[in-house]
């Protein structure tokens, strides 16, 4: 990872830091703060394995205290759940400050529109080696498959989505009721299971 740059946010400066690719990486705390985000334990347990990370903080004196990182798509998805000003401002921010990768900046933050509630949809995506399933929300589920597809190594298909007008509520609704859960928003439940747990999003967020 490069040197660290900073992005002044406010009272609240957010780290960030390029890996091998050019790509940015921002301190989750920093983040987390500047959102309002009390618990980011819990809000960093809710991101991917790909879209967080972990290196050892250059300050700390005997070089092992590790501190969490998070990339573009982890970044997005903590602004999204947020309805916050601040979570508005910093898209502004990020936007204004990050020439790097802008042009996939702005293609993430057209899929998570957080101001946009009623174009949303929960998905399910399967890993097809190991039939793994993913239970998600996005505004564009078939963008969704390809950029999770650059992170992972086997390939992906889109099983099924259906709209999610109560947004995040639908996506929690899913989760719940998705069982053999493995981590984030990933289950091994089977095909079959994973279509009825969407259709059920879909019948009780229209009652």
């Amino acid at each position: 990872m490069d040197n660290c740059n900073i992005i002044p946010f406010g009272q609240q400066q957010i780290r960030i830091i390029t890996d091998g690719n050019g790509e940015p990486w921002f301190y989750a705390v920093d983040v987390c703060a500047a959102l309002g985000i009390v618990n980011s334990r819990d809000a960093l347990s809710k991101l991917d394995a790909d879209e967080k990370s972990q290196i050892i903080d250059p300050h700390s004196l005997y070089k092992i205290n590790k501190i969490n990182i998070i990339n573009e798509t982890g970044l997005f998805r903590l602004v999204s759940r947020c309805r916050s000003k601040a979570a508005k401002n910093l898209q502004k921010t990020i936007l204004s400050n990050i020439t790097l990768s802008k042009e996939r900046i702005l293609n993430l933050f057209a899929d998570l529109d957080i101001e946009n509630y009623d174009e949303y949809f929960v998905y399910a995506i399967q890993e097809c080696e190991t039939g793994h399933i993913k239970i998600g929300i996005s505004k564009d589920p078939e963008r969704r498959v390809k950029q999770l597809q650059t992170a992972n190594s086997q390939e992906l298909r889109l099983l099924h989505y259906v709209p999610a007008p109560n947004r995040f509520q639908d996506e929690q609704l899913a989760h719940t009721q998705t069982p053999n859960h493995i981590r984030g928003e990933w289950f091994d439940c089977g095909v079959e299971k994973a279509v009825n747990v969407i259709e059920y999003v879909t019948k009780e967020s229209h009652r």
